[in-house]
């Protein structure tokens, strides 16, 4: 069964309400997938000369560091899943189910964004996003109950 943050609708209004949070947790999640993308190079390095010389060198001291960042960003997506929203891409890029004329969308928000402004078809790329309708940025509850669930 899932969990109630996983069912929450968001209007433009209440998905730009938990930017704050929102701005923090995403920009960490893409400092992590920084550091991972800087990482993993150096992880396959350190893994084939240990391979061909036999001897272990920095292998477990980065795979440690793989490790950590990995299960920093598992705790940065827990954080969102509880919010209700979730990673689109791991540069920042969050979305907030939604409702447009009864059908489910994403609300697409990017950091750098000062609101939520943007939608798009579920499982769409960043690029097919397109302006929230007005309809929907003053929509009480877009679907939901008072309490953010779906209705």
């Amino acid at each position: 069964m899932k969990g109630a943050e996983e069912l929450r609708l968001f209007t433009t209004e209440e998905a730009t309400r938990a930017l704050p949070l929102v701005r923090r947790i995403a920009s960490d999640i893409a400092h992590e997938n920084r550091q991972l993308e800087e990482l993993l190079p150096e992880l396959r390095r350190a893994r084939l000369l240990a391979r061909t010389t036999g001897a272990p060198g920095d292998l477990e001291q980065i795979r440690e560091l793989v490790a950590r960042a990995s299960a920093r960003l598992e705790a940065y997506l827990d954080e969102l899943r509880q919010i209700g929203c979730f990673l689109h891409e791991p540069t920042g890029v969050i979305d907030f189910r939604s409702l447009i004329d009864g059908r489910p969308v994403v609300l697409c928000w990017s950091l750098g964004e000062e609101q939520v402004g943007h939608w798009h078809e579920a499982g769409r790329p960043f690029a097919a996003r397109q302006p929230v309708p007005v309809s929907l940025t003053t929509a009480a509850g877009a679907g939901c109950d008072a309490g953010g669930q779906v209705s």
